[in-house]
């Protein structure tokens, strides 16, 4: 029997930088991803995948307010704010990527 695995992960930043890029993701403009993180980062140490998802700043749920919506509710009120706990939404595999038609 196995346990299947949380789609969600939860990190505790606790210096700057943090070394990690957010932007959207194609088709997806409701939501902040993850797009890089630099390598030897705290991001990286951390276990922070590129892709994932924002779900949460804190306590604050921000999935789904908008790309743009949660990068400003991020700068106003969580850019200075250490240590910093971030929830994110583990990147969905693209099954598709590797088929041919």
């Amino acid at each position: 029997l196995s346990i299947p695995k949380s789609k969600y992960y939860n990190v505790t930043l606790q210096r700057k930088p943090f070394g990690m890029t957010f932007g959207t993701n194609k088709g997806d403009n409701d939501n902040l991803y993850v797009q890089a993180v630099d390598e030897g980062s705290a991001a990286e140490q951390l276990g922070i995948v590129a892709g994932s998802m924002v779900i949460k700043f804190g306590e604050e749920k921000v999935q789904g307010l908008g790309a743009k919506k949660i990068f400003k509710i991020y700068k106003r009120k969580y850019d200075n704010v250490l240590p910093l706990n971030i929830t994110f939404k583990k990147p969905v595999p693209d099954t598709n990527a590797n088929q041919q038609e």
